[in-house]
């Protein structure tokens, strides 16, 4: 199993890079927010994931640590394969997908490239209980879902509240992130 390479960028695809590894160029399929990153003639050490098909070999890149296990979570979900997973982490981070996952919030994971409905609530339903708090992001996350679950409470929806949440810096305070919200929630009322 390759676990990681550390190499020169020789080339960047539509969504797939090369690194020339002392002479020896692998291919490493990645996600979008990777490849935005991701120079030519870049010297980068790449986490890897190997998928051995009947008729396919590929490798997967992932640019930290965290990337690669939530993508090893991901594939873990029924319905979910390695395209799919990778469209997950192009669009949001391991930590928003937590933060959906936690509150319920299957929705947004529509907003991915090939996520439905059916399978945003399957991932929902399949991570709920799998999601540790490495991947939410400790205090920030974790205010994000008090806060979440006290605007529940207060009677506003799971969609709404999302959209609101979006626009808040979520490194503040739970009682912050909720008196924020409330005010935008008072704003959006008054223009209607």
């Amino acid at each position: 199993m390759i676990y990681s390479l550390y190499g020169i960028v020789k080339f960047c695809g539509k969504d797939f890079f090369v690194i020339d590894c002392s002479g020896v160029g692998y291919k490493l399929i990645c996600s979008k927010k990777s490849l935005e990153v991701i120079e030519l003639g870049q010297k980068i050490e790449v986490f890897t994931y190997l998928i051995l098909r009947e008729n396919s070999i590929n490798l997967f890149g992932f640019l930290d640590y965290e990337n690669l296990e939530f993508f090893k979570l991901l594939i873990t979900v029924s319905g979910i394969g390695p395209r799919c997973a990778l469209g997950l982490l192009s669009k949001f981070s391991p930590q928003k997908i937590s933060y959906f996952v936690n509150t319920g919030n299957s929705q947004e994971l529509t907003c991915a490239p090939g996520v439905g409905p059916k399978t945003a609530k399957r991932i929902v339903l399949e991570l709920k209980d799998k999601i540790n708090s490495e991947f939410i992001d400790s205090k920030t996350g974790k205010n994000m879902i008090e806060a979440s679950g006290a605007l529940t409470s207060l009677g506003y929806s799971q969609a709404e509240i999302s959209k609101v949440l979006e626009q808040l810096d979520i490194s503040l305070s739970t009682e912050l992130i909720i008196k924020q919200a409330l005010k935008l929630f008072s704003l959006r009322n008054k223009k209607k």
